[in-house]
């Protein structure tokens, strides 16, 4: 065999060679490709699912976020209203007429035990006030007091104005009975 001949088999084993191991190549190349393909699909749907599950809790959050901002909104609604009922209530007894305020009073000095001491009265109520007062009573009027009274004595002083029985000492069971008669609860 000549050295041409030898030359030509060992280039032609090598181009053999080449094209088996490019092709194993190219054939390794497509299966990392699949494998590529494959595990950027699985991160994808990973990936959708992690968003999809962020997505639901923010999702979550405003829903839970919003039903608060209602209530609260809510809330505060019933209390306007529940706050104007009182006002009105209070506007209604301070404007009474004389029998009706006269009833009132007379329940109110009802619980006062003493045997004397100074009752302020509304400027526009004194002589109505009079007529209920426990006879050892002064009567003065007050700019403080704008519908029941105030009582002092040398021990104590008892605040029956209107504005302190509903607003303060009966404003919590005003409240509940406000809310139930508007249909708030």
């Amino acid at each position: 065999m000549s050295l041409q001949d030898i030359l030509k088999k060992f280039a032609d084993d090598t181009a053999k060679k080449t094209g088996e191991i490019e092709a194993e190549i190219e054939k390794q190349k497509e299966e990392i490709r699949k494998e590529y393909v494959e595990k950027e699909k699985e991160e994808v749907n990973t990936q959708d699912k992690k968003t999809k599950k962020a997505l639901d809790s923010v999702d979550a959050k405003i829903q839970s976020m919003a039903r608060r901002e209602n209530s609260k909104v809510l809330l505060d609604s019933k209390q306007k209203v529940i706050e104007k009922a009182l006002a009105q209530l209070l506007e209604r007894l301070e404007k009474a007429d004389d029998a009706v305020y006269g009833k009132i009073l007379k329940q109110l000095f009802a619980g006062i035990t003493d045997a004397s001491g100074k009752v302020l009265a509304p400027v526009n109520r004194v002589e109505v006030t009079k007529k209920y007062v426990p006879s050892d009573f002064e009567v003065s009027s007050s700019d403080k007091v704008e519908g029941g009274f105030i009582f002092q004595s040398g021990r104590m002083e008892v605040d029956n104005s209107f504005r302190n029985l509903i607003l303060s000492e009966y404003r919590s069971d005003l409240t509940t009975y406000f809310a139930e008669q508007l249909k708030l609860v």
